[in-house]
């Protein structure tokens, strides 16, 4: 028996033409070949089995707790002056906390403690100011000819000076210590009063 084949008449028309490649594609099929990557020497089977873990005994005699609960969190309420304004004028407490708490831990803390809606945490590690007087010319805070110079005066490193001068005069030096805690500010809700919730706690 005489074997068939077909012939096919290339179209005049463009859109006849990639109809033809289209149609010659689904009967033959696209071939295409993908090369892979190999960044080992060696072949390795798949690893497929991934059991569940069943231990024999417990590796830990006592589950370990979390540490950093609302009591370690919240150290004490802020009571000095700029606080007493935060609470009067922007209804906000200042707490100090723990230097490894963030703002959620420290929302949480507060709302836990102290039964109220927190509006906004805001946190810094606080540097506190001392003032020191001393003389230019008496050597213990150096020559005078140094306009901002900036010394080490047995505990605190000086390094601010307020109205420098060429004479032997008293001026102030403002010496910068970090404290090393951690502040947060915490602003309420307008449901709640700052003031009130400073009263409740023994602020005020």
């Amino acid at each position: 028996m005489a074997k068939v084949t077909k012939t096919f008449k290339t179209p005049k028309t463009a859109a006849g033409r990639s109809a033809a490649k289209l149609s010659k594609n689904v009967i033959k099929g696209s071939h295409g070949k993908v090369l892979k990557i190999r960044t080992k020497v060696h072949f390795y089977r798949p690893k497929t089995l991934r059991l569940a873990r069943s231990p024999r005994y417990a590796r830990k005699a006592v589950p370990s707790r979390n540490k950093m609960d609302k009591y370690r969190i919240i150290k004490c309420p802020l009571t000095t002056e700029s606080a007493m304004k935060k609470i009067e004028d922007n209804n906000t407490l200042v707490f100090l906390v723990d230097l490894l708490a963030n703002k959620r831990q420290i929302q949480d803390a507060v709302k836990q403690l102290y039964d109220i809606k927190v509006a906004k945490v805001n946190t810094l590690i606080r540097y506190t100011t001392l003032v020191l007087i001393g003389k230019c010319g008496d050597g213990v805070w150096g020559a005078a000819s140094r306009r901002f110079p900036s010394y080490y005066c047995g505990r605190y490193f000086v390094t601010q000076v307020d109205s420098p001068c060429s004479c032997s005069c008293v001026r102030l030096v403002w010496c910068c210590r970090p404290d090393g805690q951690k502040k947060a500010y915490v602003r309420l809700t307008a449901d709640y009063d700052a003031l009130d919730v400073a009263n409740r706690i023994g602020v005020i």
